[in-house]
């Protein structure tokens, strides 16, 4: 496994401790990872690093079906991925070998889409709950000396970021490295400092620590690093210099470079920067149009990078379109990102240009021809959603293919069978309440025959419909809302877990508060921990202050079930209670905590819901000057530093994850979506 998956695999081995039997994640900020097989220790020799070859719908895993242990050949962003709640996997595991995950299962769509429904980072900073009872708290003593419960810029320049560029000059561990660059860059004070560093590890011995900086040079959102980003997507002669080699660079550093160039061209207003950005990554697109041979990895990173920033005068998207025509037969793969890339730039321009692709696709989504392969209809399933509204003239014809998808191709295609249900909820949250398509997925929610699984991705997206609705200023649901007391019968009927769990996720997306005392018995009646974190997260989102008493006693006594201990406090920070913060940090200091499986489930959660108090903490946590503490827990304090002081409103690598076409997987692509 690359390296990148090292994170992924210490979220999922806490699991493992308690369990041979695995479950997939679904906790705040990073997509969650496959379940890897239960390798042994988490550094092992390196794997193999040919790309894999284009290819229809498969598992996003390198070989052995799920991400493999780590080796020194592959990135790292540095961010442990969440396992937080997910599809039950078959067991028993034996010998390191699994049949690989479903994804088929709604908590992957959850898992790659849920920060724009969660606004974490936006809740945790207000002042609107009960913080502490300490009387040395500083936020009690000086509260109105404080905006808001996120560091100030201040404290992350003189006291956060220096200890992590101190992380960066003398640490040879590879993977704090890796945690400590991801997250100075997320921070983004000192830029100079951080550029600095980061350019003198590009040349660094270890493959890892050479991709991890790439990447992290697009992070930090620096203008002043887009000309090394340049030099590196080329393989231009100073990109080898940069990286210390007399020969090509790697195709593992273009890709994150491309990446990266597309964050950094998001972080910047200079239209200069986007136009050279643009061109440099359009050019890349037509030589492989023309017929020269690249990796799968760096042409796709290309595409999405293209959808991440403005678009002026529909360049990118034109240039996308074009690729897609000429391509889209030979090179699916690489194409089905192509639709949701460019419904991403249509979906806010010119409304014409918007309906006049979205009409197109629907021809070619209707077409019987065969060569419109199953990824490509996943693509364009996606693209439904970001591009149409309840109120367009096409609207109708959209949803009638959507509706297609579920009803007549499903068993031919049932991914974008899947995605097409989620694109009817977000059409339908554009409307009124009551509408067709509600009345459909209402149908298709509480049916006894057909696809089982579908009846958990329609429920999910009727939570989305809500969800949107409320977004808009429709009123909260009122206590006889029909839709969500159908979403909590059904929720206490159905005996499947994952299914229950979607059903749950869906009242909290509505907020359908009077479904609380539902959702508290699914949280007692449930035995799967990290299903029954949902629960417990959907009670956050509805704002159930109430039972903000149940949810602290779970997370004060679930240390060693890191899913549901971690999904509690996210609930707990999503309901604006700050007493989680206190109870965190006095777990982590306890000396009965100085174990693997709570100081890393511990560490990552503060980086989720922490605020300004978990800052000193969590350093001295990563600097251990008495040697007491593991790398492992360094690693997740270092990543909590990033996540807690992350300049950014959500994680990095949403601008990847959110509407990304997930059954077409490159191995870098499928590195990155797990992280944050």
């Amino acid at each position: 496994m690359r390296p990148l998956h090292l994170f992924a695999w210490l979220a999922a081995f806490l699991l493992i401790l308690q369990s041979r039997t695995f479950a997939h994640g679904g906790g705040h900020a990073g997509p969650p990872p496959p379940p890897p097989p239960p390798h042994g220790p988490p550094i092992q020799p390196p794997a193999d690093t040919t790309p894999p070859k284009s290819g229809g719908p498969t598992t996003p895993t390198p070989k052995g079906g799920g991400p493999t242990t780590p080796h020194s050949g592959g990135p790292s962003t540095g961010t442990p991925a969440p396992v937080t709640g997910g599809p039950m996997m078959p067991g028993p595991q034996t010998g390191g070998l699994f049949s690989g995950p479903n994804l088929e299962s709604w908590t992957y769509w959850w898992s790659f889409n849920k920060e724009r429904f969660l606004k974490l980072y936006e809740k945790i900073g207000k002042f609107d709950g009960p913080v502490t009872s300490d009387p040395e708290s500083s936020l009690i003593n000086n509260r109105g000396a404080r905006s808001s419960m996120r560091p100030t810029p201040e404290q992350l320049a003189a006291e956060v970021t220096p200890a992590l560029v101190v992380v960066l000059q003398k640490e040879t561990d590879p993977q704090i490295l890796a945690a400590a660059m991801i997250s100075a860059a997320k921070i983004g004070e000192k830029p100079a400092d951080v550029i600095e560093q980061l350019k003198k590890l590009l040349a660094h011995s270890n493959t890892t620590v050479c991709e991890n900086a790439a990447l992290s040079l697009g992070i930090l959102g620096s203008p002043d690093a887009i000309a090394l980003l340049k030099s590196l997507y080329e393989d231009s002669d100073d990109g080898r210099k940069l990286c210390g080699l007399k020969a090509e660079v790697p195709w593992r550093v273009r890709t994150l470079s491309a990446f990266a160039l597309g964050l950094a061209a998001a972080h910047t207003k200079n239209p200069h920067h986007h136009k050279a950005i643009r061109e440099l990554l359009l050019n890349s697109l037509s030589t492989l149009s023309s017929g020269k041979k690249t990796h799968d990895d760096i042409a796709v990173a290309t595409i999405l990078a293209l959808s991440m920033f403005e678009d002026a005068e529909s360049a990118s998207s034109s240039g996308l379109e074009k690729f897609f025509v000429e391509n889209y037969k030979r090179m699916d793969l690489i194409c089905s990102h192509i639709p949701p890339a460019v419904g991403k730039l249509y979906a806010n321009g010119n409304p014409n240009d918007r309906e006049r692709y979205t009409r197109s696709l629907v021809s070619l989504s209707k077409s019987e021809d065969r060569s419109v392969s199953r990824l490509i209809r996943c693509g364009m399933a996606i693209a439904f959603g970001l591009l149409t509204t309840s109120g367009d003239a096409f609207s109708a014809d959209v949803t009638k293919d959507l509706r297609a998808a579920v009803e007549e191709r499903i068993a031919r295609y049932p991914e974008a069978a899947y995605l097409s249900i989620i694109s009817l909820g977000e059409i339908a949250g554009t409307g009124a309440p009551g509408g067709d398509i509600e009345k459909f997925l209402v149908e298709r929610a509480t049916a006894d025959g057909g696809r089982v699984t579908s009846r958990a991705w329609s429920a999910l997206a009727l939570g989305i419909e809500g969800f949107l609705q409320i977004e808009r200023g429709v009123p909260l649901p009122p206590a006889n809302d029909t839709v969500s007391q159908m979403l909590e019968l059904r929720m206490l009927e159905v005996r499947d877990p994952e299914q229950k769990a979607a059903f749950g996720v869906a009242l909290g997306l509505r907020r359908a508060l009077p479904a609380a005392e539902s959702l508290l018995k699914c949280i007692e009646n449930v035995r799967v921990d990290d299903l029954r974190g949902y629960f417990a997260l959907a009670l956050g989102m509805m704002n159930a202050r109430q039972h903000a008493p149940i949810i602290q006693e779970i997370v004060k006594n679930s240390t060693r079930k890191p899913g549901y201990f971690q999904q509690a406090a996210i609930g707990l920070g999503l309901m604006g209670d700050k007493t989680v913060v206190p109870i965190l940090i006095q777990i982590l200091r306890d000396a009965k905590s100085q174990a693997f499986i709570v100081e890393s489930a511990i560490a990552d959660s503060l980086g989720y819901v922490g605020d300004y108090r978990a800052v000193a903490p969590l350093l001295e946590l990563l600097k251990d000057e008495k040697k007491e503490r593991t790398s492992i827990a360094r690693t997740f304090a270092a990543v909590a530093l990033g996540l807690i002081g992350d300049k950014d409103a959500q994680p990095w690598n949403t601008r990847i994850s959110q509407q990304l076409n997930y059954f077409s997987f490159v191995e870098t692509l499928t590195d990155l979506i797990w992280e944050q």
